[in-house]
């Protein structure tokens, strides 16, 4: 039975010049990226050395497919990188039992001057199959991968997502017990990368070890069943996959990351909404509110949706207009869940008139009553006039919604 684990497992990379010492132990230093490095300075070695991971421990047995979630810089390519034995740790220990297959950057083992059955034939040929067994091998790559007539053309002459299907074909047929894989999955289209899921799914029941870095946190959710959360080199969580998802959009809420909320907004079909369209940004009007168009102090402006799938919690990331020089003035935009006000917030406009602000609105339904299909309400009050006559409610663009 294939397993995997790492026992105190930590990477730290010398700095060898005095200036860049000097400046990541500086507590002068303003730069937040920098001041965040400066804290992942090992004690442990005087300074000289700041830790890409630091005592990290868990263990995978057979049937269970990890999701390395983190920030860029958090340790996750340099623990796959330990995972494959590209590069050994500083200390600690790492245990594995089976065959690894590493796909850990799209063109590694690809020779792009020749064609894509010439990379196939020769994959098998290094893998030890002859005779039959390599014909019977090739042709199941050629099916899996799904690429037509480009299979006969050199490999340099591909896109990114066609590569990817090579590349991960080459890997998936007669997968190894322990695969390990990158980013680079997300590449493919909407279409393979739903094969690849139910092709993951199955060999996780022929008990096989998978582990998956993405920031594509939905893709994460379909593919894998445990999650691993690093934060600045250290394990923040590790649990069962939808816990360590929560966890890890509650930080993200916090630090404004867009683009992991962005990442598992629910598609706009399991939304019932007045003023909702659909589109890259779903435009949430509010703009036929108010009777006449005239939007004066204290007056309320509505917006609600409801959401067809039960939830815990919902992340809003939202973007509301301060537009034209009558409406840039405060307003408050309070939200509620079946009819009870759960959190608020005074927005005041920008320094610059038209540009766009962004937040991020965290609705916990603890408490609320019948969370199967709850009904969101978002409401805006004008805080104070405005110099000129009075317009119509503005914009709030509504970016993307997170149920869990």
């Amino acid at each position: 039975m294939a397993f995997l684990e790492c026992k105190d497992v930590s990477v730290y990379y010398e700095i060898r010049d005095k200036f860049a010492r000097d400046q990541l132990s500086s507590t002068r230093n303003s730069d937040p990226k920098t001041r965040r490095m400066s804290f992942r300075l090992s004690e442990k070695h005087g300074g000289q050395k700041i830790a890409a991971l630091e005592n990290i421990s868990f263990r995978l047995e057979s049937g269970q497919r990890l999701a390395l979630i983190g920030s860029n810089g958090s340790g996750k390519s340099t623990l796959l990188k330990i995972l494959a034995r590209i590069m050994p740790p500083t200390s600690g220990d790492y245990i594995c039992e089976g065959e690894v297959s590493s796909l850990l950057k799209l063109g590694v083992g690809i020779n792009p001057a020749s064609t894509g059955m010439e990379n196939i034939r020769l994959d098998a040929l290094i893998r030890g199959y002859r005779g039959q067994a390599l014909k019977s091998r090739i042709e199941r790559v050629r099916e899996f991968s799904d690429i037509g007539e480009y299979v006969w053309l050199p490999v340099h002459t591909y896109s990114a997502g066609t590569l990817m299907r090579l590349r991960f074909s080459m890997a998936a047929v007669d997968m190894a017990p322990v695969v390990l894989m990158d980013e680079w999955i997300a590449t493919g289209d909407q279409y393979f990368r739903d094969k690849v899921t139910r092709h993951l799914s199955q060999q996780a029941e022929q008990a096989s070890v998978l582990v998956l870095a993405s920031h594509n946190l939905e893709l994460l959710r379909k593919i894998c069943n445990v999650g691993l959360y690093l934060k600045d080199g250290k394990v923040e969580a590790f649990d069962d996959i939808e816990t360590v998802l929560n966890q890890y959009l509650l930080d993200s809420s916090d630090q404004m990351n867009f683009e992991a909320l962005n990442s598992m907004a629910r598609p706009m079909d399991e939304l019932e909404s007045k003023g909702v369209f659909p589109g890259k940004e779903h435009r949430a009007g509010f703009a036929d509110a108010t009777p006449g168009g005239i939007w004066t102090t204290g007056e309320d402006s509505h917006f609600t949706l409801r959401l067809n799938r039960p939830a815990s919690r919902i992340f809003l990331c939202y973007s509301p207009f301060f537009g034209s020089e009558e409406l840039n003035t405060p307003r408050k935009l309070v939200f509620s869940v079946n009819g009870k006000e759960l959190t608020s917030e005074i927005l005041e406009p920008p320094a610059e008139g038209g540009a766009k602000l962004r937040g991020v609105a965290l609705l916990d339904l603890a408490g609320i009553s019948d969370t199967s299909n709850p009904e969101i309400s978002i409401r805006q009050t004008r805080l104070s006039d405005a110099p000129g006559p009075g317009l119509k409610p503005p914009t709030l663009l509504l970016r993307s919604i997170v149920p869990n």
